[in-house]
């Protein structure tokens, strides 16, 4: 390499490559001597751990957690990009925490509505609040340490619900309960699958 005085310049080239080796990829690193120029000549190669080239989990969620589960069984911990996985497990975590939220609220509404509109009432909905309460249970039978937070989750499950049920029914909000607590419904109440709140 020659010296000129001035100070190198260095051009990072990441050539468009599929298929990667699964353990290194390839940087080519071009020096020129002359500042602000780019050269192709005496390329230099070095060795980059895949991590920096594994699938982004927004563009490709499924191979990015297929390339990752390979790497964790392999112990290539240096190849894997802790700080997206730990971000991508908490909203895993968020995720199963909103499914039961989303959940419980239609499953709130449709008790509120069979309350308060006894003359609507029908298989329909009574089919769906059975579905719904399957689908809760399922989500607490999986994730069994949520059903410590099940109380919170109904509280603001509850306030969604009263939103809908408003819009569902036109009725004025002011119609229903403000909280979950003055209904006068209990949470096991709301889960079991004979329970129907009784006309008003």
């Amino acid at each position: 390499m020659e010296k000129t005085g001035q100070v190198e310049s260095f051009s990072l080239f990441v050539p468009v490559v599929n298929n990667l080796p699964p353990v290194l990829g390839q940087v080519f690193l071009c020096v020129d001597s002359r500042a602000g120029k780019r050269s192709a000549s005496r390329p230099t190669t070095l060795n980059i751990p895949t991590a920096v080239f594994m699938t982004n989990p927004n563009e490709d969620y499924y191979a990015w957690t297929q390339e990752t589960i390979e790497k964790l069984r392999q112990g290539r911990l240096n190849e894997v990009n802790m700080e997206v996985l730990i971000e991508e497990l908490e909203d895993m975590g968020r995720s199963e925490r909103r499914g039961i939220e989303s959940r419980l609220s239609v499953l709130l509404m449709h008790l509120l509505k069979w309350q308060y509109q006894p003359d609507r009432r029908g298989h329909r909905w009574r089919a769906t609040v059975k579905e719904q309460r399957l689908r809760v249970k399922r989500l607490l039978r999986d994730n069994p340490s949520l059903q410590s937070q099940f109380a919170t989750i109904n509280t603001e499950a509850y306030e969604s619900a009263v939103l809908k049920a408003v819009a569902d029914t036109h009725k004025a909000e002011t119609t229903f309960p403000s909280t979950f607590e003055q209904t006068g419904w209990t949470l096991e109440q709301v889960l079991d699958m004979d329970f129907y709140p009784n006309n008003v």
